[in-house]
């Protein structure tokens, strides 16, 4: 077994390693049905895949079949739920219903509410500071700042971290962290 996530509420989100790798949701609070699949898409042929991220309200997100699923629960309660395919390569989601992760080698950013699904490396705001390209989304908090890893103005491979309403800055040590093209202000997020 493998635990990929945590929830503030304790919940556990990963992958069991059988005869093929389980995405599942765990309560450590109960014994008894504590672990539980999560993430089945209809039509799977390779049966394996993992949970990533997981919402205080139990949403999951994960990989299954090599395809990116969402997992909701039917109830507070209820350990059981139902699973929808996203159009993005999930890693994590937020309390908000958020989803961030990667399609076609490009960092998303996808809405449940919506359903819309945001390239990141294309908002006018990563492209005016010079960035290159954002690559990977792996993490997103409540307050909608995102981190992943991308390609600065210098060509150089580095994580960044997007935050509405402040700049895009490399995180760590960087040559031209100082530059202004180097700092972006996203909008806040609604």
């Amino acid at each position: 077994i493998a635990g990929n996530a945590i929830a503030n509420t304790g919940f556990v989100g990963g992958g069991i390693n059988q005869l093929s790798h389980q995405p599942y949701l765990w309560n450590p609070a109960i014994n008894v049905g504590a672990i539980v699949p999560v993430g089945i898409l209809p039509n799977a042929t390779t049966k394996h895949g993992e949970a990533r991220g997981i919402n205080d309200t139990r949403q999951v997100v994960g990989i299954y079949d090599n395809r990116g699923f969402l997992w909701t629960p039917g109830s507070p309660q209820q350990m059981v739920g139902t699973t929808v395919a996203l159009p993005i390569e999930p890693y994590d989601i937020n309390n908000r219903g958020q989803i961030v992760g990667v399609s076609q080698g490009k960092a998303q950013l996808y809405t449940i509410s919506t359903g819309a699904v945001t390239d990141l490396g294309s908002l006018p705001e990563v492209r005016a500071a010079g960035w290159r390209s954002l690559s990977m989304a792996r993490a997103i908090n409540d307050n909608g700042q995102i981190t992943g890893t991308g390609v600065n103005a210098a060509g150089e491979i580095h994580a960044y971290l997007l935050s509405p309403g402040s700049p895009v800055r490399p995180i760590g040590p960087d040559r031209i962290r100082d530059r202004v093209r180097d700092r972006v202000l996203l909008p806040p997020s609604r």
